[in-house]
């Protein structure tokens, strides 16, 4: 698949993490009448085959988990290559691994910015505001802050979209391949890629869930950066009346 090459240039070496926002799922599906050249008798390979590279993002190193699910005292049903179903039945533990990786953690995450969002505009929305009452004062350094939380939540936003866009092309891949006639393995693991799509569509319902709170939190932040923005405004000009007062 020539478009793998593409997935694997987000892994070179780059002066900013841009290349990151590339996403994707790419399949290539043949169970019907193989070319010749295709095929490898002594092997014992056919030459029918289906292929897929996709990239999905997450907050944890990977590797660690690839390591547990292939380590010796894991279940073998799901690092076992001896038949064609366990083939694809292994196929799919790795894959239910990678897919619950990459939705694991973002609710913490979202929860964190929401309280460091709190913390630096509390008093802005809901401090003291009478007058010779104790106020934060804030500076443009605060502003800055907001709009350095409200960049990462849109980078959620961003990756948590990408990934369901990838859960759901992953599922679609396989439902279709299960309707294919070519398919030998339906009835032997109807089972498994049942229960594979149902696990699929948990996970895309969670991350949505996680996409519509941070989706709020941006919006609060905006309101909250044009609070604190005003509360500078005043500040600054409450500060300049007081010094043309002291000069007259």
């Amino acid at each position: 698949m020539p478009c793998y090459l593409d997935f694997m240039c987000v892994f070179g070496l780059s002066k900013s993490a841009r290349e990151l926002r590339f996403s994707g799922f790419r399949a290539q599906l043949l169970l019907k009448d193989p070319s010749p050249d295709s095929a490898t008798p002594d092997l014992g390979r056919s030459g029918r085959h289906f292929q897929m590279c996709y990239n999905l993002k997450g907050n944890l190193d990977i590797k660690d988990r690839i390591k547990t699910l292939t380590g010796k005292d894991e279940r073998t049903e799901d690092k076992a290559f001896d038949t064609l179903e366990q083939c694809l039945k292994s196929s799919l533990a790795v894959h239910l691994l990678l897919c619950h990786w990459s939705t694991e953690d973002w609710r913490w995450y979202v929860q964190f910015l929401e309280d460091e969002i709190d913390d630096e505009t509390e008093i802005a929305g809901h401090g003291p505001r009478g007058i010779g009452e104790a106020v934060r004062v804030y500076t443009s350094a605060d502003v800055q802050q907001l709009q350095y939380y409200q960049d990462k939540t849109n980078k959620i936003i961003m990756i948590l979209e990408a990934n369901n866009d990838v859960l759901a092309s992953l599922r679609d891949f396989y439902k279709a391949m299960t309707k294919d006639s070519a398919f030998t393995l339906g009835n032997a693991c109807c089972e498994d890629l049942a229960l594979f799509a149902k696990l699929i569509d948990e996970m895309k319902q969670d991350s949505a869930m996680h996409v519509s709170r941070a989706r709020l939190l941006v919006q609060i932040t905006s309101d909250r950066k044009n609070l604190v923005s005003q509360r500078i405004f005043i500040s600054v000009r409450d500060g300049g009346i007081l010094m043309l007062k002291q000069i007259l």
